[in-house]
């Protein structure tokens, strides 16, 4: 392939990114090569001079002269040489040049970097024509009797000169000048000249034609020269012997004296920024150039001489590297790149303290070779297509960066033109635009493009926007930026019509701006002094002419009334007067109580208690509206009205907003610990999907109460839960974590969305090992000769002892190591577990293997909804958090119903390995998927890692800092549940009713299956399908119960004037508290056998689809009972998240003694059944929930916040 070796700079690349300076520096070849033929010479009068007489030939050469005046100082590094043809003088050619070239040519200036001294010997021969005018006619004799040398042998000629004396990897181009249309007519002539063209091009010159065009003799390009020159276009790469090429007739010069302003259009070279692959698909690669269309025009580069005496010499700059210890200079091949700071010195002990340091001779070096890797992501040059999209697609504010324009290499890929014109044709026909992977250096990094078409325009004037395509580089995150001013100042209709009649007076004739006739007037003035020393002329600044300066006389004559009436009509505009935000002076200092934008919702009421709002800054202030959604246009007494209106009371839809994520910062979305998985993942997705109007702040930093030692308070400290740490806000404030590429929230999507994936896996497997015996108990009692009920319901019910104490531990135990950590090992010890309850040999050794399955499988619900709170901030975090709660939405209902059907075909056991085999699956899932999501587990690691353990500290004052003990940390997350739930009133009085609603639940849930088989007879598989209605329930119940609970606080709320309390949640407990006689009702009559009137319906309709009796079992009792659960439990939780500082604390409490009572109500259940039967016992339980079920809901609505009130732990 033709591109291993396409940029050999990069072989001597060292530190950065090579810029585009590399390829501005080029060298440019330009020979001329200038027709000598009579015409030429022939003498007419000097349009500029009176009494003088010009020539064709002294303009061209004159022109030759100025040009490479000009780059002597814009590129002194450039070559250019002067070949005339259509002459005898032949003479001196060989022993000046040594370039072999055709007869009747002659190099006048051979090729050569440029020089003074050789500007002045041409500069020399055309003052002495103004002086003879017949100096070039005698000095260079042209071609009598119409005689003219081949066209074929011009260019073989240009083809030696520039081969011998140009730099191979330069720019060189061939400016050809004459005045002859037809300089034969011999058709073999013509076609040797377009073949030795040809080899030209193939060569890499470019042919700029500059043909003299009279009013005595106009010249015809179509007699001759159209089928000779090809043009560089894609409309003619198929061309042949029957399709000439045509050249437009504007390359013919009118007027012989703008020779030199053509020119000037041409002077700087079209230079390929790149040139590259395009792999279009697999097997199918064109060649492609990248092209810079707009760059702007600097000062040109100076060097350094050295004094020799008799001579000045370029002084060369050059680096090395000396090792001071060897004193020896060290190789470049041997050097290595590093990261900054120091290591441990040698025999420094570096054991003590949580600080990690790197260890002597243990840092990480990297070759020059390696970081090129990292840089190119592995990727080798060139440009792959990945697909198209629709023209719309493409938005203005997607390109944030030069375009690139490419076109295609005929010369490395062969069939190149054809297949990018085909492309383009066919991007353009539909309207598409193109996606691509693009490396256009190898030591730059990939970028992302749209392919952008462009069709070529030909105007009377020639080619006005060339074919090809644009590469728009597409913004990363990083590169999208909100933007500061949010509501736009438009003007009225009146304004911009004002506007368009003074715009359209001085606007360019020709609709666009052609910046080659618009020279930078400060880099001509420079350029023009720097000349005048250089040829030793006098330079008169006040002769200079600045061609971009605005002719104010001429303006003001065309639009000065209409300027006026604009100026009247901005006056009068309403809109007008608004001001624009005026950007800060740098420099200046000033006092602040706070940094702009650092300002809390507390600190800001605090500010409006006070009457201090006029002291806070407008980026204080717009910051704190943008939080609620408000406008933030206007002046500063503007702003402050806003914000008094939105303190005053105002509910927006920003404030909800707000206020959903401060308590997500204060609280726990997802409980640290949880009895029963079903429940807390109804309540987190709930809550997520829940809009919360304006709470109660917190106690704003520096009050009494925030002042408080976390430690020493029995209601704080450190939290099981990141959400409740203020010490995790100090951290994150330290520096800008937000934007910080190791923040889980920045990671990509996909990585993102893997890790929740594996997490939600990771919470299916743990209800399913809950749930999946339940029909195989009575299986399992035979086969340990359980024979105490006591001892049978505890197989099942052990599994919440564990669900209630192991979260306590893990959850701190994922903030010391990690959630990942936690995570996968718990996992890995699920899978043990239940193997472990396979093959227990007796019934104490399942019971503890059932016990430490619980244990071990609680470890999602501990850490689990962390991971999503981790990964997706409140806003997006509603869908994430709908796949973690898939888990334990399906979960329960899949378990006993495969768990009936296995245990009836293949027994018992097997029911555990395949729950194992589950769990292995999930481990080799995510062991490999599954990182870090724990942002301060992250950012410790990573202080502790750094070179400068010192710096580091200084920098993370409270990340590095020493907590205490983790026996006392373990001991502050364990005791604060107690203290919260035995202390307060009210967190006691829920938590009591929520385990006495938990209890019956999981009552019901171990003896679903008995007591329909008992009445209905089923058998162990299809006693399973009694949990189906389980799943019903859970759907309608989350629709219902999310949207009436909502709906109703910000109802309340809103007659508040805008203020939630937390008995606000209560009227939704009230009606689901309704539910639990009328479930239990319900179980009785369909294990009575009794009919419900939807029966009746079923059965008249003639469903035949399912038997009557077991529609009834596996609908109407789970259906009607897991409703009424999920009513009352949400708005418990939601409660005790309002009212606690520490919510997590609280839900902890709850869960545990929920927890307990759902261990303990299935021992007594047979018991009780046996003594009153099905429908006595259940009639009991539904009188106990009658009685205490309903009235207390009543109670805490009317007196619950008085019972707050009397509790400091409150908020």
């Amino acid at each position: 392939m033709g591109y291993d070796d396409w940029n050999k700079l990069d072989e001597d690349d060292e530190d950065e990114l090579q810029d585009q300076s590399y390829f501005e520096s080029k060298k440019d070849v330009i020979l001329f090569a200038i027709d000598c033929s009579e015409s030429m010479l022939e003498l007419y009068e000097d349009p500029v001079y009176q009494n003088a007489k010009t020539c064709h030939a002294f303009v061209a050469l004159e022109a030759a002269m100025e040009i490479q005046k000009r780059k002597v100082i814009t590129g002194p590094n450039d070559s250019v040489g002067i070949m005339l043809f259509n002459t005898t003088c032949t003479a001196e050619s060989t022993s000046r040049t040594g370039s072999e070239i055709k007869k009747n040519c002659y190099i006048y200036q051979p090729m050569a970097p440029l020089s003074a001294p050789k500007i002045q010997e041409l500069k020399h021969l055309l003052d002495e024509f103004r002086q003879d005018s017949d100096t070039l006619a005698s000095n260079f004799p042209p071609l009598l009797d119409g005689k003219r040398v081949p066209m074929g042998d011009v260019f073989t000629s240009c083809n030696w000169i520039l081969r011998d004396g140009a730099p191979k990897t330069a720019a060189k181009r061939v400016f050809l000048i004459t005045d002859t249309d037809e300089p034969h007519t011999n058709p073999q002539l013509a076609t040797a000249a377009r073949t030795t063209f040809v080899d030209l091009k193939a060569f890499g010159a470019t042919v700029e034609p500059f043909f003299i065009s009279t009013k005595m003799r106009p010249f015809d390009v179509n007699k001759f020269y159209s089928s000779v020159l090809v043009r560089n276009s894609l409309a003619d790469e198929d061309y042949d012997e029957d399709y000439p090429s045509v050249l437009p007739e504007s390359i013919s010069i009118s007027r012989i004296e703008d020779l030199l302003a053509q020119m000037r259009f041409h002077e700087v070279p079209k230079r390929a920024a790149f040139s590259i692959p395009f792999k279009l698909a697999d097997g199918f690669t064109i060649g492609v150039k990248g092209y810079n269309l707009i760059t702007e025009q600097r000062k040109g580069t100076y060097r350094y001489f050295a004094d020799l005496g008799e001579r000045m010499e370029v002084a060369v700059s050059k680096t090395t590297y000396w090792d001071e210890k060897r004193q020896a200079e060290i190789d470049k091949s041997r050097m290595v790149y590093g990261l900054g700071g120091s290591a441990a010195a040698d025999g420094e002990d570096d054991t003590g303290g949580d600080t990690r340091v790197v260890k002597a001779g243990q840092r990480p070096f990297y070759t020059a070779d390696e970081v090129r890797q990292f840089r190119t992501l592995g990727l080798e040059p060139g440009l792959k297509l990945l697909g198209f999209k629709d023209r719309k697609w493409l938005r203005f504010e997607d390109s944030v960066k030069h375009s690139v324009f490419i076109y295609p290499d005929e010369l490395t890929y062969s069939g190149s033109k054809r297949t990018f014109s085909a492309l383009l044709k066919s991007m353009v026909k539909k309207k598409k635009i193109g996606l691509a992977l693009g490396l256009t250096r190898r030591n730059s990094s990939p970028i992302f493009y749209a392919l952008l078409p462009q069709e070529e325009k030909i105007d009377p004037d020639g080619e006005t926007d060339p074919p090809g395509i644009h590469l728009i580089p597409l913004p990363f995150a990083d590169d999208i930026r909100a933007a500061p001013i949010e509501t736009a100042c438009r003007a009225s209709e009146e304004t911009k019509d004002a506007a368009v009649a003074w715009i359209s007076k001085l606007s360019v004739k020709t609709g666009s701006y052609p910046p080659d006739t618009h020279p930078n007037p400060a880099l001509a003035f420079h350029n023009a002094q720097l000349q005048a020393t250089a040829f030793g002329e006098e330079f008169d600044a006040d002769l200079f002419e600045d061609v971009c300066a605005p002719k104010h006389d001429v303006m003001h004559k065309r639009a000065g009334k209409l300027w006026e009436a604009w100026k009247e009509a901005v006056a009068n505009d309403e809109n007008a007067a608004e001001e624009a935000p005026v950007e800060k002076k740098r420099g200046t200092k000033r006092k602040a109580d706070a940094a702009d934008g650092d300002f809390s919702d507390a600190e800001i009421r605090s500010r409006h208690a006070e009457g201090t709002l006029g002291k806070l800054t407008v980026d204080q202030l717009k910051t704190f509206l943008r939080s609620k959604g408000q406008p933030v246009s206007g002046r500063k007494d503007a702003l402050i009205e806003r914000v008094e209106e939105i303190l005053a009371g105002g509910i927006c839809r920003g404030d909800r907003l707000v206020a959903h994520v401060r308590l997500v910062k204060n609280s726990a979305r997802i409980p640290p610990t949880a009895g029963c998985l079903l429940l807390l993942s109804m309540a987190s997705v709930s809550s997520s999907l829940t809009q919360l109007p304006v709470l109660d702040e917190t106690p704003a930093a520096g009050s009494a109460e925030s002042t408080t030692d976390a430690q020493d308070h029995p209601g704080r400290g450190p939290s099981a839960i990141p959400e409740d740490k203020k010490e995790e806000l100090i951290i994150n404030a330290e520096e800008n974590w937000e934007d910080d590429p190791l923040n889980p929230r920045n990671w990509p999507v996909s990585k993102k969305w893997a890790s929740a994936a594996v997490a939600s896996f990771y919470t299916f497997v743990s209800p399913l090992s809950s749930s999946i015996m339940a029909p195989g108990i009575p299986e399992l009692a035979i086969k340990y000769h359980i024979t105490n009920d006591t001892i049978v319901a505890m197989t099942l019910s052990i599994f919440l002892i564990s669900f209630a104490i192991a979260p306590l531990f893990l959850a701190p135990l994922s903030e010391m190591y990690g959630r990942r950590w936690v995570l996968n090992i718990c996992n890995l010890l699920t899978i043990g577990f239940n193997i472990g309850c396979a093959f227990a040999p007796n019934t104490g050794a399942f019971l503890a293997f059932r016990f430490l399955v619980g244990f071990s499988g609680s470890a999602p619900i501990a850490c689990g909804g962390g991971v999503i709170s981790d990964l997706f901030s409140e806003r997006d975090r509603a869908a994430a958090m709908a796949l973690f709660s898939l888990g334990p939405l399906i979960g329960p209902v899949i378990g006993p119903i495969v768990g009936g059907f296995v245990t009836q075909e293949i027994g018992i056991k097997y029911v555990f390995i395949i729950v194992a085999g589950l769990g292995g699956i999930a481990s080799a899932v995510g062991i490999p998927i599954l990182r870090e999501t724990y942002a301060p587990t992250i950012r410790l690691r990573r202080a502790k890692k750094a070179v400068d353990p010192e710096k580091a500290a200084a920098q993370h004052p409270h990340l590095l800092a020493e907590h205490g003990s983790k026996l006392h940390y373990l001991w502050v997350n364990l005791s604060r549940p107690a203290i919260l739930m035995f202390r307060s009133l009210v967190c006691f009085m829920l938590s009591l009713y929520m385990a006495f609603m938990y209890g019956i639940y999981y009552l019901m849930f171990t003896t679903f299956s008995k007591l329909f088989a008992e009445v209905y007879g089923f058998n162990t598989g299809t006693g399973g399908l009694t949990y189906i209605g389980l799943g019903f329930g859970f759907v309608l119940a989350t629709a219902i119960s999310a949207k009436y609970g909502n709906d109703s606080y910000l109802y309340l709320a809103k007659k508040n004037g805008g203020k939630g309390t937390p008995e606000m949640r209560v009227p939704a407990l009230i009606f689901g508290s309704l539910f639990v006689p009328i479930g239990l009702l319900q179980l009785v009559r369909v294990v009575r056998g009794s009919t419900h009137p939807l029966d009746h319906a079923h059965h008249r309709h003639g469903h035949l689809w399912i038997r009557d009796d077991v529609y009834l079992v596996c609908v109407h009792a789970p259906y009607e009972f897991w409703l009424l659960m999920h009513f009352f439990s949400l708005p418990i939780q939601l409660y005790l998240v309002d009212t606690f500082t520490y919510a997590a604390s609280a839900l902890a409490g709850a869960s545990v003694f929920r927890s307990l009572l759902g261990f303990a109500f299935p021992l007594f259940g047979d018991a009780m059944y046996s003594a009153l039967g099905t429908g006595g016992g259940n009639s009991l339980l539904g009188g106990l929930a009658v009685a205490l079920g309903i009235p207390f809901p009543i109670y805490l609505y009317y007196h619950g916040a008085a019972i707050r009130a009397k509790s400091s732990l409150s908020r």
